[in-house]
């Protein structure tokens, strides 16, 4: 078990990283400002510490040199982003070609596509993706009863968000979605600024959380 500072002013940050940390079995303190992470960082005996706020360079560079301190601003690199794995599913192929569109115009390139839901398990299990936009409403399977077959092949620990892609904007529909595992919510007709912002968004918080894991079991396997 390890003992974990997240120094993050954004509170939606530090609750994704404690959820996935505690998930973990780890210790995790959580400062909001420059002034709680130094107090923290004199108080508690750290083994790794999760940096995201402006003045903390002396915390930073003491972690830095034993490689136990993560920027967050620096942890995840547009290239990575840019080349994350994208599923499209959608049975309508007027929306799959306008977000292959959209997603070409943000620079993704690498980006797989069905219009059969009955294929989706087969395309995960093969292509293994990133992220995953994934439409509602489709004949044979539809998008909750995929929602439901994909989070039991998704590891408790393993972040892969999905995105859900609905003309169904009821309270009733987004509750139901957000239950069976969905990250976040596009409506259609897709606009085109909204559409890239939640894909990076949701690719930056899913490669946040590879990396972190990466860096937990270092901390568990030193000699590795």
């Amino acid at each position: 078990m390890a003992s974990i500072l997240i120094a993050d002013d954004e509170a939606g940050i530090r609750q994704f990283l404690r959820i996935v940390l505690e998930g973990g079995g780890h210790r995790v303190w959580e400062a909001s400002n420059g002034k709680e992470a130094a107090a923290l960082n004199r108080r508690a005996k750290l083994d790794l510490a999760i940096i995201d706020l402006p003045g903390l360079v002396l915390l930073t560079e003491r972690r830095r040199k034993s490689n136990r301190a993560v920027t967050r601003n620096r942890m995840v690199q547009k290239e990575v982003i840019r080349k994350s794995r994208i599923l499209i599913v959608d049975d309508e192929p007027a929306n799959v070609l306008l977000l292959e569109r959209i997603l070409q115009q943000g620079g993704y390139t690498n980006f797989n596509k069905t219009t059969d839901p009955r294929q989706v398990l087969e395309f995960f299990k093969v292509y293994q993706p990133d992220l995953i936009l994934l439409d509602l409403m489709m004949p044979h399977v539809d998008g909750y009863s995929l929602l439901t077959q994909l989070r039991s092949r998704i590891p408790d620990n393993h972040y892969l968000p999905i995105l859900v892609l609905t003309a169904d904007v009821t309270p009733k529909a987004k509750q139901q979605a957000f239950s069976l595992g969905a990250k976040d919510f596009l409506t259609k007709p897709f606009d085109a600024t909204e559409v890239l912002l939640r894909v990076y968004n949701l690719l930056e918080t899913r490669w946040l959380a590879v990396q972190l894991q990466e860096q937990i079991k270092a901390l568990e396997n030193p000699s590795e």
